[in-house]
């Protein structure tokens, strides 16, 4: 995915793992048990959900030894036949995560392995990722990283409400409940209006992905119980500013299933959930203008859920304050980026306003090596720099701080600079 004029690879990890000391070769009948499913999927759906088959190249990835088997020859990387698979290495130099990612200008579905042993969560993962690589193939970028204005209190108490209605309504059949679901995300619109084209379009770039795993993935009961989960799930996260969209997607494209009218087209591209949903079930906008929201939000949850909202909201608060100190303030180690590629669990951002979004667990390759970092990373607006807690311990091949340590590729110099430290190539290692 590429972000405005930057070259840059944005990779959304779910889990980011550390090198364990033994690496296991990827499975080969296991794996070819999971290409065969995708594939009966692939041929079961025959393009009914998107007027596409699912694209079928596919990779998976082991994160600890960068070792794929691929379900199609893979010239670019020298993939040997295994069978009826294709075994090689992936490149070092480049993030590994769910996601759909170009070789050779041809998009492939990529899938960390290893994968659920549970099958069908199994083609959840592959769908999701393969609606991606769809939309790559029909020129559709889409990039939008976080939403910062769902990690406030009251967005999030909002949100979680708009939850509750639309799951009502699906399974209740209950119109009124849809109504309230909308009431809810109007209030949150009209709260934050600068944000309302970033939910949008994350619930084009996630949320349609997330529905297309769900709806092929599972049965009736599954995907019920599954709807649950993310719903329950919600109290859990630290961040919802880029979650949203892998609970609100399905529920959305499923209650527009339910109004039995066509609603995909265009969608792909453009995903307004609000007013698809206004049109699809005749619901007048004066109609949302009479409810009242003390009237209505005690029938889903809501004091429970401002319980947790506040307590979450004091903690986060705390947090700021910490990331301010050690990435703003306390001499941080502050990296200018060229060529970035980058993979972040989704479920910890936390937004640092107005300088960018903090990322719990992060990884990096860009022109000096690999950063990996386990206690917040900063990531500034433009995307063109990164900070991190001031170093402690400077090596040869490598640098490291608190909870981060980067591998050096290129001999570089960290330098001391006024309020910060910086990060520049040895030039004189360089020549020689």
């Amino acid at each position: 995915m590429k972000l405005l004029l930057l070259t840059i690879s944005i990779l959304l990890m779910a889990s980011i793992k550390m090198l364990p000391a033994q690496q296991k070769t990827i499975d080969t009948d296991r794996a070819a048990k999971y290409f065969k499913q995708f594939e009966q999927l692939r041929e079961s759906d025959n393009g009914a959900l998107w007027g596409h088959k699912l694209p079928h190249k596919m990779l998976y990835v082991n994160p600890e030894n960068y070792e794929f088997v691929a379900n199609e020859p893979l010239q670019a990387y020298e993939a040997k036949k295994d069978g009826k698979l294709f075994r090689g290495q992936y490149p070092q130099n480049k993030a590994i995560a769910n996601t759909s990612v170009l070789i050779d200008s041809t998009p492939w579905t990529m899938v960390m392995w290893p994968l659920s042993k549970k099958s069908d969560e199994a083609l959840e993962l592959m769908a999701h990722e393969s609606f991606h690589n769809l939309q790559q193939l029909m020129g559709i970028k889409i990039s939008v990283m976080a939403v910062p204005h769902m990690d406030k209190k009251d967005a999030r108490t909002l949100f979680r409400l708009e939850m509750n209605a639309l799951y009502e309504g699906l399974y209740s059949n209950n119109q009124e409940a849809v109504k309230h679901a909308l009431y809810f995300r109007k209030m949150r619109f009209d709260q934050y209006p600068e944000t309302k084209n970033e939910e949008i379009l994350l619930e084009t770039q996630e949320g349609l992905a997330q529905y297309t795993g769900f709806k092929l993935g599972y049965n009736a009961q599954r995907l019920k119980m599954r709807l649950q989960e993310n719903i329950k799930n919600m109290s859990t996260k630290s961040s919802l500013s880029r979650a949203t969209a892998y609970t609100s997607g399905p529920l959305y494209g499923l209650l527009l299933d339910a109004s039995g009218k066509a609603w995909k087209n265009g969608t792909m591209r453009n995903f307004n959930a609000f007013e698809l949903t206004m049109q699809h079930f005749d619901i007048a906008p004066q109609s949302l203008s009479k409810l009242q929201y003390d009237d209505i939000k005690q029938h889903y949850n809501f004091d429970k859920i401002e319980s947790e909202e506040i307590a979450r909201w004091e903690k986060r608060q705390e947090k700021i304050e910490q990331y301010t100190h050690k990435l703003l303030e306390d001499q941080p180690l502050i990296i200018e980026l060229i060529d970035k590629q980058i993979g972040f669990n989704p479920n910890s951002i936390i937004p640092l306003e107005p300088h960018g979004n903090v990322y719990e667990y992060f990884v990096l390759r860009d022109w000096f090596g690999v950063l990996t970092a386990k206690k917040g990373t900063l990531m500034t607006n433009d995307w063109n720099c990164v900070h991190i807690s001031k170093p402690t311990k400077i090596n040869q091949d490598t640098i490291e701080g608190d909870g981060w340590i980067i591998h050096l590729k290129k001999q570089c110099e960290v330098v001391k600079k006024k309020d910060h430290y910086g990060l520049v190539q040895n030039q004189k290692n360089e020549k020689n």
